[in-house]
């Protein structure tokens, strides 16, 4: 089989092409474009309709026996949730199944997963919203909370109310934990707290969280860094005048195409800009930050030629499996489609962030088949003894 390759140019480093697409309206179906026949070579055509059938709704629940030949074949990680995806080797007999949460499977089969779970509460009657969240674990079909530090100073609305009973119809408290990024078992998630529970202003606060699916337990991983001011190597001389500039965690994650980097939180410093959050990418001592970037070299169709007779677009995010050839590919709405790595977006997200087809390919299938649908990838899980990228930082 030809080796994998994205747009016209080679990038060496990953051994495959790179393509490029910006932000756009949504388009679908995502038809694979293929030649019309055996007597056309270089010529692509768009069939009438898509060829790419959606897979079959179900799979087998967690430790439920499968079929002889059926085979886990990879756990794709969204914002939304994780898509779980099995089959027969060629692609025969696909199943796809949408679990809460990101999942990571462990190297026994089992699978282990984390989910933001919410609780609703009122200071009274007919004030604001209040919302704590806590991280669920689940492995196989144990499920245990995992306690956040700042679960130990959460406020208690009833006390509050009690105290200032002529305000407390305006105070509320909200926590959130949204997935920015991952790298291999590792999730980062930016926890944001608001709130009002009197006095002169509101209080905020951001930091990146990590959890780490193959030990179950939450990472720290700013001893990797120790002794270095992130925010002066990220910053330089903005730093003395730059409000956003405390750092507020340090995590691995992927970007476009699976490019991998070492990014560090950082939080307000300053009342005046309470709940400022950026997340910025740091250089790593340990890892070859001379190579190219996948948008280094950067193909102006926006397609993915999988084979000589299969090609996929427009696409919008990808990644790509070093030992079986496959690709999951997110797809874009046009040419110019695409989706920024974690460290150059901005936080939050904004709003009506647009829902892109997600689709699967293996050697030996005639055409890509749609797993569902995300705004984005986190990462993916090859379970043939690869990472997307071919290794973690």
């Amino acid at each position: 089989m030809k080796v994998m390759c994205i747009g016209i140019r080679m990038l060496p480093w990953l051994g495959l092409l790179a393509l490029g697409v910006a932000a756009c309206g949504e388009k679908i179906p995502y038809p694979p474009l293929r030649r019309p026949d055996a007597h056309s070579p270089g010529i692509v055509a768009k069939p009438e309709a898509s060829t790419a059938a959606p897979m079959p709704a179900a799979a087998p629940p967690p430790g439920t026996a499968a079929r002889p030949g059926i085979r886990s074949l990879m756990a794709v990680r969204t914002p939304e949730g994780s898509f779980v995806v099995s089959s027969r080797p060629g692609g025969g007999d696909q199943s796809v199944r949408k679990v809460p949460g990101i999942v990571h499977i462990l190297p026994d089969g089992v699978e282990r997963g984390v989910r933001v779970v919410s609780e609703s509460k009122r200071a009274v009657t007919g004030a604001p919203e209040s919302r704590f969240v806590h991280l669920a674990i689940r492995t196989g079909a144990k499920e245990s909370e995992l306690e956040l530090p700042e679960s130990e100073e959460r406020p208690d609305l009833e006390l509050a109310a009690k105290a200032d009973p002529d305000l407390a119809r305006e105070f509320y408290h909200r926590e959130s934990l949204v997935p920015v990024g991952m790298s291999g078992s590792r999730v980062a998630f930016v926890f944001g707290i608001d709130g009002f529970l009197g006095g002169a202003h509101p209080y905020a606060s951001r930091r990146l969280v990590v959890v780490d699916l193959a030990a179950g337990r939450l990472e720290d991983s700013s001893a990797r860094f120790a002794g270095r001011d992130l925010a002066a190597d990220v910053l330089g001389d903005a730093r003395e005048t730059t409000c956003v500039r405390k750092p507020a965690g340090v995590a691995a994650m992927e970007g476009r195409g699976g490019e991998l980097a070492w990014v560090v939180g950082l939080s307000h410093d300053v009342e005046s800009c309470a709940g400022g959050f950026r997340i910025a990418r740091l250089k790593d001592p340990s890892s070859d930050d001379a190579r190219p970037s996948p948008d280094t070299v950067v193909a102006k169709d926006g397609l993915l030629h999988v084979t000589d007779s299969i090609v996929e677009g427009p696409v919008a995010d990808w990644r790509l499996s070093g030992a079986s050839g496959a690709a999951v590919l997110l797809m874009g709405g046009d040419r110019n489609d695409r989706v920024l790595s974690p460290w150059a977006a901005t936080f939050p997200r904004r709003a009506g962030v647009s829902s892109r087809e997600i689709r699967y390919w293996e050697p030996g299938m005639a055409a890509s088949s749609v797993l569902g649908r995300a705004s984005g990838i986190l990462s993916v899980q090859f379970l043939d003894g690869a990472s997307a990228s071919g290794k973690s930082p």
